[in-house]
């Protein structure tokens, strides 16, 4: 299921129109003295086809490179894939289910490695809120 999302016409497939997709990003790049703005977008219509060709390269890169070192895990309707090391975020991606399959609803960056397991589930459970509260109908 997540090998198909490296590139960007699976991811694309992958992903419902009529509900777009979420995008969490909490991951804080090295040598950040302030981290960048990060945050909670949804993403629909012509917003989610320019964010799939000016942004989807990078996660395709990172599903390839955690199936290359073996980082990439599933459970449910929810995979993961990084957290090799340090500074390797961890992307999670966030199904829901359909007739005979699956949609991409959310995708989340975050630090998981070296961070305690408390902070690694309450972020867990702040990604699924943000995308459950997000991942709602397009407007038309």
């Amino acid at each position: 299921m997540l090998l198909g999302l490296a590139a960007m016409d699976g991811a694309v497939a992958a992903i419902d129109p009529a509900v777009g997709l979420v995008l969490v990003d909490h991951f804080h790049a090295p040598g950040e003295d302030v981290p960048a703005p990060r945050g909670e977008q949804h993403f629909c219509g012509a917003a989610l086809a320019d964010f799939m060709r000016t942004s989807w390269s990078p996660i395709g890169d990172a599903i390839t490179q955690a199936r290359n070192t073996d980082h990439v895990q599933c459970s449910g309707l929810e995979c993961w894939a990084g957290g090799a090391g340090e500074w390797d975020p961890v992307l999670r991606f966030y199904f829901a289910g359909k007739p005979g399959g699956v949609w991409l609803r959310g995708v989340a960056i975050a630090d998981e490695v070296s961070v305690p397991d408390e902070k690694v589930d309450a972020e867990h459970l702040a990604q699924q809120a943000h995308v459950a509260r997000l991942a709602q109908p397009c407007a038309k």
